[in-house]
């Protein structure tokens, strides 16, 4: 069903876009991001409980004291299941808002400012803020030479390690959690990796599902399989990784679900991407960030029946059919016919 739901999604978006085009798009979006801006501040400043009967599995933060959440520097949910998941999907709709608003406007700017607001402040979720940081890197490979780009990741990183420290020792954020698994990392990164259960987790299910493929030679391993799997029998195949970390019961990987489950024929699934990929939209800095930004996410725990992914991806590839055929009337296409 899963991947069934990502066609439906990636199909309907394309017919969306190329019959009403991003203009009313663009007048459902402001409502979306601030949905989950206003609960998500709510939830944080007044009722941490806030709308968490209404969804799934959140249910499971009604009998946890929130302040013992809080307290281990965990932000909120918002309408999502858990922090995380708030966080990368605040990052899905940056990369809706790079390729929807090419332009540097007003609307645009406030709506990153948010969506930063919404990831670092109210999701505090280190996953997300690592990806975050990746997509600033791959911005700076991008948008300079390789030379340039190596000579200002330097400066940027103290920078970033600046602010974080004056925000340490300003705001007290010692509860924060990215604060806090920093200071771990740095201290010792494999003590860290061993003894932070969510990190373990998701980086054992992370390597052990992609290397998957080369170890079943890349036959499929299919569904409900995984954990017999990844505890029974590859883990031990792998004794570096099985000293550093272990795997979940679950694949906390969007590419690597579908590479264990499909071994050599998940190539279809990877096929929208590069189907979806035109050198028109790689041509312009927001939209080739948009592109790059899903590569950057599809290795995290990102279900592949998330809508967000197919939906980004229908907007890639309605804006390179359509500039394919100019003579249709379509939302995209470069110049106007009467």
């Amino acid at each position: 069903m899963n991947y069934a739901s990502f066609a439906i999604v990636f199909m309907v978006s394309i017919q969306y876009f190329n019959t009403y085009g991003i203009k009313k798009f663009n007048r459902i979006l402001p409502f979306i991001i601030y949905a989950w801006l206003i609960v998500g501040v709510i939830q944080y400043f007044i009722f941490p409980s806030f709308l968490h009967s209404l969804i799934p599995n959140a249910s499971l933060f009604k009998n946890i004291d929130y302040e013992i959440i809080r307290a281990t520097g965990r932000g909120v949910l918002s309408l999502a299941t858990e922090p995380t998941y708030y966080g990368m999907h605040m990052y899905a709709l940056l990369l809706v808002v790079l390729f929807t608003h090419p332009e540097n406007t007003k609307e645009k700017k406030h709506y990153l400012y948010i969506i930063l607001f919404s990831i670092i402040f109210l999701s505090r979720s280190t996953t997300a803020i690592l990806i975050l940081m990746s997509l600033i890197v791959v911005y700076l490979f991008l948008n300079y030479s390789l030379r340039s780009a190596l000579v200002l990741i330097f400066p940027l990183f103290i920078i970033v390690m600046g602010i974080i420290g004056m925000f340490l020792n300003v705001y007290q954020l010692d509860s924060y959690r990215f604060i806090i698994l920093l200071k771990a990392f740095i201290k010792d990164p494999i003590l860290l990796i061993q003894t932070a259960e969510s990190v373990n987790d998701r980086l054992g299910t992370m390597l052990l599902s992609h290397m998957s493929i080369f170890y079943k030679f890349g036959l499929p391993g299919g569904y409900g399989t995984w954990e017999n799997y990844a505890l029974g029998e590859l883990i031990h195949k792998f004794e570096f990784i099985n000293k550093i970390t272990a795997a979940d019961s679950r694949i906390h990987s969007n590419s690597g679900s579908v590479i264990y489950e499909y071994g050599i024929f998940s190539y279809l699934y990877f096929m929208t991407f590069y189907m979806s990929k035109s050198k028109r939209s790689l041509l312009d800095i927001n939209k080739k960030l948009s592109f790059y930004g899903l590569l950057i996410l599809i290795p995290f725990a990102i279900p592949v029946a998330y809508p967000l992914i197919p939906l980004v991806l229908g907007l890639h590839y309605s804006y390179k059919i359509n500039h394919l055929k100019p003579q249709l009337d379509q939302p995209f296409k470069t110049s106007t016919s009467k």
